[in-house]
C-alpha cells in the first residue's frame, strides 16, 4: 500500500489527487480480488487469508511462497518506478 502512494504522490500534481488515486488503485484491486479470487489463489491480496488459515491448519504453502515473491517483486517495482519518477520531476520543482 506504501508504494502504491509513492508511486502516486510521484506521479499526481498535489497530495489530495493522490490520495484519491490511491485509494482508487488499492479499492479497485481488492474489488477484483474479492470477484476472480477464487480462480486466482496467488495474489499480494491473499496474505491476510494465508495468515488466517495459516493459524487453523496451515495454509497451502505453494501459494503462499509465490504470493510472497509476487509482493515483493511489486513493491520493488512500484518503489523503482516511484524513485524514478519524483528524481525525474525534482529538477522541475519549485521550492
Amino acid at each position: 500500500m506504501i508504494s502504491i502512494v509513492l508511486v502516486a504522490s510521484a506521479l499526481m500534481p498535489n497530495a489530495g489527487l493522490a490520495a484519491a488515486v490511491s485509494l482508487a488503485i488499492i479499492f479497485i484491486s481488492q474489488l477484483v480480488d474479492g470477484l476472480l479470487g477464487t480462480y486466482w489463489p496467488i495474489s499480494p491480496l491473499k496474505l491476510p487469508v494465508y495468515a488466517a488459515a495459516w493459524f487453523e491448519n496451515g495454509p497451502d504453502m505453494s501459494d503462499f511462497w509465490w504470493s510472497v515473491s509476487l509482493t515483493f517483486i511489486l513493491i520493488m517495482l512500484l518503489l523503482v518506478i516511484g524513485i524514478f519518477i519524483s528524481a525525474k520531476k525534482a529538477a522541475s520543482t519549485k521550492v
